[in-house]
């Protein structure tokens, strides 16, 4: 039996899992349904007089239901429609129809590879194998429009296409079973029900004309209490289509009582999101961590996030003294790196090669397993201060990190800098895999030199970058030897054997700091940061201007270290670069901080500064083109510290956030817990697979995990009551299918047994419930077995 954070976990990623339309193959009376999905808070029909939403909350809830007609979808209690049981609930049954439109019968588009069976009723109505889909259209609704409805469990989304020459004032949607229709100050939709108000996002529109994402004012009509249309405010070119956003996947709080920093992120192979930061909240999440106790002022943590969205586990990571967490990676095997600075003198140094804290603080790393096991960890530094900041794997599962020290005695054995150079210096590291130090350098002139952000090529090179006030900063190969104001951005690279390859200044005649490195591919360095410079260097930039006090800066650096391109990203305000990392296909994705209103957001989920500053997200493509980007954020203070890209190319943030209202949708802690949190969100940036349930970019048979969850309760779950209620009903059809084949085997043996368990069972369910089963043909099943479950 599943404990409560196992099911939690399980419930959570169900609704994480993409929404699945099934097809009215005759389980359904009612032959005006076409297809039914049926998600966590309501249940949708597709008709072809329009949708049927039946919207239920428990009686016991007092908490406020919030249900865009494009979110949280899943059964309850209806005369009619599928799949919803008879549990004590308030519930209520609305509809949307389309003005004027013409009748067309809904069709299913890109068909998933699981299926459902139905056994309802007499055995005459029972069906097998029906199919399912991940859109349903209605195609030619007006003349030359259609809608798409698609999404997740948790959140639907719908879309009107307006093909070139037409008219998308024919749009009107009407409500009906609703008390009446509002506009917020935020121009999104409210609609005011008998279970209180549901909320509809602002409509954002956009073109993409010649390649290029235009952003189109949009925004709703009041056609009357009970209908709504759209009005186009911006330029609209009326021979290219109308589209809509991409969508924010999940976001999350991840915080305690008290102050709580997101600070970096890291991604391994199967998606999975790691985060380091600092807390002071002693009750800071920590299921499954090594170290469950909040130790000094403040603790560094260590965190693993799903990739859809749940917290696998959590630690402290600190001694008696106040810790912080600066940067982490993971290694091809999952293995977690970590570095930052420490004060405790009792920091963990199990398997160290540096036990002892050398002076004012000390830089540290340390290694995590997948499974939230401390493998070994260290401290780095000498008699001054020294601080950890940017931490990187190479293919040999290598530590290579960087930061900065004041300390004359900062180790450097096979070093190319082996002296203090200045006041502060940065400095590069090596660290092996079993936790001994390989080679150590300063790198820096005689002024304040500091490391921030690290990467390592596929030739296990380290790619830098940071902020120098040196004019004698190191340069061999670079294509700027001088510094341009009084602070500049450096790059340079380091060889796999400790060597300075090359290095350069990167900067204006004012001020720059290189705050985030990557490296693609190729071995090209892509880099952001902030510059106050208007002669910042923007060769081939998409925005070649300084846009306000300060503006964040990407840039691409070749493996020769030649400027290949370079731009400011900002509005008339104020932004900082904070982090970057490169997808698959060479795209640069960038995130960091902006107090501007006209910050760019070409295609973004959020065009709108919800506060007096916002994180930012953006892409950026291998040529030096903004693809992409959007706010991210709620009314108070957000900032984006760290990003990364899973395997089909999605971002991975994470950050700290003030505001109460910030995103999260399908997050594991959708509160703000003290004056601030750290957050950690997925944005969907990857086209979509068919059939990835897990959203990992390829169909398998982690698929078949994610719908194939059941509740093993002993002596109960054969006959159909999962859930001990006593009813075998729609409930158990929903416990039944998020639940891990746990009792069954972890094995390829015990998942074919647990395949052969769910045919069976599937068989014998109680035909007056109705329970449906569901099951997705991928395959061997061997590796259903890596799923974390507390």
């Amino acid at each position: 039996m599943l404990d409560g954070l196992a099911e939690q976990q399980a419930l959570q990623l169900f609704n994480a899992s993409p929404a699945l339309f099934a097809q009215n193959q005759g389980q359904w009376a009612d032959e005006a349904i076409r297809y039914v999905h049926n998600g966590a808070a309501a249940s949708v029909a597709m008709t072809d007089a329009g949708v049927i939403f039946r919207l239920f909350r428990q009686e016991a809830d007092d908490a406020s239901e919030v249900a865009e007609w494009a979110t949280s979808p899943g059964p309850g209690p209806a005369e009619g429609l599928p799949g919803l049981d008879d549990r004590a609930v308030q519930a209520i049954q609305l509809s949307v129809s389309f003005v004027g439109a013409n009748t067309v019968p809904p069709v299913g588009l890109e068909q998933a590879e699981t299926y459902f069976n139905y056994f309802i009723g007499e055995q005459a109505n029972w069906r097998q194998k029906v199919p399912t889909y991940e859109v349903v259209a209605y195609q030619g609704l007006y003349e030359g429009i259609e809608l798409l409805t698609f999404g997740l469990r948790s959140h639907l989304k719908y879309e009107f296409h307006v093909a070139p020459g037409a008219d998308y004032q024919q749009i009107q949607v009407r409500y009906e079973g609703i008390e009446s229709l509002s506009l917020a100050a935020d121009g999104s939709l409210r609609i005011q029900t008998a279970l209180g108000e549901l909320a509809d996002d602002a409509p954002y529109i956009y073109q993409v004309i010649d390649g290029q994402t235009v952003q189109i004012g949009g925004e709703f009509v009041l056609l009357d209490e009970f209908s709504y249309g759209f009005a186009v405010t911006g330029g609209y070119d009326p021979t290219v289509e109308l589209v809509i956003d991409p969508d924010l996947a999940w976001g999350s709080f991840l915080g305690g009582s008290d102050w709580d920093e997101g600070w970096e992120i890291a991604a391994d192979g199967a998606g999975n999101a790691f985060l380091t930061g600092y807390t002071d909240s002693s009750d800071f999440p920590t299921p499954g961590g090594f170290d469950g106790t909040l130790g000094g002022g403040c603790d560094a943590f260590v965190a693993k996030v799903t990739p859809t969205g749940l917290l696998a586990w959590g630690s402290f990571l600190g001694g008696s003294d106040d810790d912080y967490g600066e940067g982490i990676a993971a290694d091809a095997a999952g293995n977690v790196l970590l570095t930052g600075r420490t004060f405790s003198s009792d920091f963990p140094t199990p398997g160290g090669f540096d036990t002892n804290l050398g002076g004012e603080g000390d830089a540290f790393v340390a290694k995590v397993s997948p499974t939230g096991s401390l493998a070994w960890g260290s401290f780095l530094g000498g008699s001054g201060g020294d601080s950890g900041y940017g931490i990187a794997a190479d293919a040999a599962g290598n530590a290579l990190l960087t930061g900065y020290t004041c300390s004359g005695d900062f180790p450097t054995p096979g070093g190319f800098g082996t002296s203090l150079g200045g006041i502060f210096d940065a400095f590069v590291a090596k660290v092996s895999p079993t936790g001994s130090l390989a080679w150590a350098s300063f790198l820096g002139g005689d002024g304040y030199d500091y490391g921030f952000g690290i990467a390592a090529d596929g030739a296990g090179n380290a790619l830098l970058t940071g902020r120098t006030e040196s004019t004698d900063f190191p340069t061999p190969g670079g294509f700027d030897s001088s510094l341009g104001g009084s602070r500049d951005a450096f790059v340079a690279k380091v060889s796999p054997a400790g060597l300075l390859a090359w290095g350069s200044f990167l900067g204006g005649s004012s001020r720059e700091e290189g705050w985030g490195i990557a490296a693609d591919g190729a071995g090209n360095a892509l880099l952001t940061g902030w510059t106050e410079s208007s002669d910042f260097p923007a060769p081939g930039g998409f925005d070649t201007s300084l846009g306000g006090s300060r503006d964040a800066f990407v840039a691409k650096v070749t493996s020769a270290c030649s400027l290949a391109w370079a731009s400011f990203l900002g509005g008339a305000c104020s932004e900082d670069g904070y982090a970057i990392a490169a997808d698959g296909a060479g795209n640069a994705l960038l995130t960091g901080r902006t107090e501007s209103s006209d910050f760019p957001t070409p295609g973004g989920f959020d065009a709108t500064l919800g506060g007096a500053c916002d994180a930012f997200v953006a892409k950026v493509t291998p040529t030096g083109s903004l693809a992409w980007a959007s706010f991210l954020g709620g009314a108070g203070w957000d900032e984006g510290y760290a990003i990364a890209a899973d395997g089909p190319g999605n971002a991975l943030l994470a950050g700290t956030t003030w505001s109460s209202d910030f995103p999260t949708p399908g997050g594991f802690d959708t509160g703000l817990s003290g004056a601030f949190d750290a957050f950690v969100a997925q944005v969907l940036l990857a086209p979509h697979v068919p059939g990835d349930a897990n959203l990992d970019g390829c169909v398998d048979g982690l698929d078949y995990n994610a719908w194939s969850f059941h509740y093993l309760q002993p002596g109960g779950w054969r006959d159909g009551n999962f859930n001990n209620d006593g009813l075998v009903d729609g409930l158990d059809y929903n416990v039944w299918s998020l639940h891990y084949l746990e009792e069954l085997g972890q094995g390829s043996a015990g998942a074919a047994e647990a395949a052969g368990e769910m045919e069976s069972l599937i068989g014998g369910v109680t035909p007056a419930g109705q329970a449906s089963a569901s099951r997705a043909d991928t395959g061997p099943l061997s590796c259903v077995t890596d799923l974390p479950m507390a």
